[in-house]
């Protein structure tokens, strides 16, 4: 239901209007983070962002800005309280480049309404503005701002949106798309875009699929290509628990889907004036040589408002570059005589809504060493808020407007001493000689491509020659040498320790040592230092080490190692414990120690005189003294039981008889 607000005072507002800056409309982004104020530059070929700017300009945390291309001014909501346990007051300013704010009106309406995200409409008449509760900011519908920026009084409406489908929304960005005027919004509760419906007071939330990858999006912007970004968040993971960093999406228009396209500071929100004739020049390579081609790339953006026609693209290389061909221009035109000069004029250029792009390639001819400024320009173009017909091309990387894009001469070269020297036995190695596509190479061999697979030692040359000089550089291959021997197969008995120390060799530094337990394929240790296995198997067991050469050369070796399972425990016939220190315990003893899971002595009636648990062979102070309890036992001969458990696993009975003696 739409309903006034109660009222919107209006102070001071033509006083400033006087005196404020405008912005340049560039159709780069300018954003808001708490009380800072960010002008923003977007590279959508190198997919990434640069802060150019960035000052204080309020006090107050700053939501729901938005760009006026009528007055090139940034008009923006400001959400503060009179004291801390006080209502919220929503007041209206405007922005100008140099910093200063201007106040234009407060707004009253509901006191437990924020407001987040904010548009204006293409003619600049209209500024929109979406707010939630102070309690949560998702709800079952979504408080609408309207302000009529041209009524004297500053007519305002509060529009009450409804969701088309389910229960809940959660706005936080708007933005109002620069040619047919619908208002965008991301929906934080179901991670989407959706359009917004004001005659029908409904956000339509089930025209674009589910973007899961993104948690919220805190603003939106279109350039001056058409392209729509958000600036936001994937989703934190439980198991990290701080917050993702900040990115920006590029959606795609029909579909609604984002992808990742460059890291971004976190903002509060973002606008825009994407409501010009954008002109882009890049230039690759944009280092190069003497007499090579390049290829230079207009990139056109028109959110103008209009077609524009009988356009003409000029631009005078340097005197000594012809223009080679024309790759691509979808805007037609008459290319006139511009093949074979230095001249490039394209007329009758026919600029639709969007964006795209004129490829022309160039011969750069003797060029002299160091930067050289590339500029062209359009003329004829029809901007509504933009004086004058003539755009100059702008080098997007720069924070500069309309700035020259450069290209720097150096002199030619080529390092192929930097490629790898060695390589395996049996293998090749690839020596590399690029440095453009727009020079020629000639290998010893005859060979013209920029690489050379080498499969044997020697000395190998290049040459790399453009229209007007030559460069050579060699470079000598070598076979590398690598080998591993973990000796003569090995038989020990169970229990025995074995330090395998092979003998590694090799031209190149070990980067990678590898043990394995066959038949298993998988390494059980793998480091740069273990070149020593220390083991003690207990079956017969086979070992491979696997040394691996920083050229990625690869010895193995394999040893084999048996396991002699010959138990052999001793045990005595005979005793004497009679305290002088010689045979004075009956006990077992063996090479390894074994564990003794019972040892039973019996007297020759069978009655049982020593008994012990869990012991181990070769300690005496765990073996019979002659004693039963604490008396002595008569000479004469005694049976014994033992059960023994060995390190494999197997476990062995052995009884027989002791005599004692005194």
């Amino acid at each position: 239901m739409q309903r006034p607000l109660f009222c919107i005072f209006l102070i001071c507002f033509y006083l400033h209007s006087n005196c404020q800056n405008s912005f340049e409309c560039t159709g780069q982004p300018f954003a808001f983070r708490l009380d800072t104020f960010y002008s923003l530059q977007i590279n959508a070929e190198q997919k990434e962002s640069i802060i150019c700017k960035h000052e204080q300009v309020t006090f107050e945390k700053t939501n729901a800005v938005a760009y006026r291309p009528t007055d090139n001014l940034i008009y923006f909501v400001e959400n503060s309280k009179f004291n801390p346990a006080g209502p919220l007051v929503k007041k209206l300013y405007r922005l100008d480049a140099q910093g200063n704010k201007a106040f234009i009106a407060e707004i009253f309406d509901n006191f437990q309404i924020k407001y987040t995200g904010a548009a204006i409409s293409p003619d600049g008449r209209y500024f929109y503005a979406v707010g939630h509760s102070l309690i949560t900011n998702r709800t079952d519908s979504i408080s609408f701002l309207q302000i009529d920026l041209e009524s004297s009084s500053f007519n305002a409406t509060n529009i009450t949106l409804f969701p088309k489908s389910g229960q809940y929304l959660g706005l936080e960005s708007l933005v109002c798309h620069p040619i047919n005027g619908q208002l965008i919004a991301f929906d934080d509760y179901s991670n989407r875009l959706v359009t917004i419906d004001l005659e029908k007071q409904l956000v339509i939330n089930d025209l674009y699929p589910v973007q899961s990858q993104i948690d919220f999006i805190s603003g939106l912007f279109f350039d001056a290509f058409g392209k729509l970004f958000g600036i936001g968040r994937a989703p934190q993971s439980p198991d990290i628990g701080v917050p993702t960093p900040s990115k920006y999406y590029k959606f795609e228009s029909l579909n609604g889907i984002g992808e990742d396209f460059a890291p971004s500071i976190h903002i509060d929100d973002v606008c825009s004036c994407p409501n010009i004739v954008a002109f882009e020049q890049s230039i690759a390579p944009s280092i190069t040589f003497p007499c090579t081609e390049t290829t230079i790339t207009y990139r056109l953006g028109n959110m103008s408002g209009k077609i524009q026609e009988n356009v003409t693209l000029k631009q005078t290389f340097p005197a000594q570059s012809v223009i080679l061909e024309i790759i691509h221009n979808p805007f037609g035109g008459d290319l006139g005589s511009s093949i074979g000069t230095n001249q490039l004029n394209i007329s009758g250029l026919t600029i639709p809504l969007g964006g795209d792009s004129i490829v022309v390639k160039i011969s750069l001819g003797e060029l002299p060493l160091g930067n050289h400024n590339f500029q062209a320009e359009l003329q004829g173009i029809e901007q509504p808020y933009r004086s004058g017909s003539i755009v100059h091309s702008d080098d997007s990387r720069t924070c500069e407007i309309m700035d020259p894009t450069i290209l720097k001469i150096i002199p030619l070269y080529v390092d192929i001493e930097n490629n790898q020297q060695f390589f395996c036995k049996g293998k090749s190695v690839l020596l590399d000689s690029y440095v453009s596509d727009a020079v020629t190479y000639l290998w010893n061999d005859g060979s013209t491509n920029s690489s050379l697979e080498v499969f044997s030692s020697g000395l190998y040359f290049v040459s790399v020659s453009t229209g007007c000089e030559t460069y050579r550089d060699s470079i000598f291959v070598t076979e590398a040498d690598i080998g591993v021997n973990l000796g003569q197969d090995l038989q020990i008995d169970l229990g025995d320790k074995v330090d395998l120390i092979p003998e590694i060799a090799s031209t190149g530094d070990i980067a990678k040592i590898k043990w394995f337990l066959l038949p298993d394929t998988t390494a059980f240790q793998e480091c740069l230092t273990c070149t020593s296995l220390s083991i003690d198997p207990l079956e017969n067991s086979s070992y491979a080490l696997l040394v691996i050469d920083q050229f990625g050369c690869i010895s193995l070796d394999t040893i084999n190692i048996r396991v002699n399972k010959n138990y052999k425990i001793h045990i005595p016939n005979i005793f004497s414990p009679n305290g002088d220190g010689l045979n004075d315990v009956f006990f077992p003893s063996s090479k390894h120690p074994v564990d003794i899971l019972s040892f039973l002595v019996f007297d020759r009636w069978g009655n049982q005189i020593f008994i012990l648990e869990n012991g181990t062979t070769n300690d005496p102070t765990k073996g019979w003294n002659g004693k039963n309890s604490d008396r002595e036992t008569l000479p004469g001969s005694y049976i014994w039981r033992m059960v023994l458990s060995y390190k494999d696993g197997s476990s062995q009975t052995l009884t027989g008889d002791v005599v004692l003696v005194k």
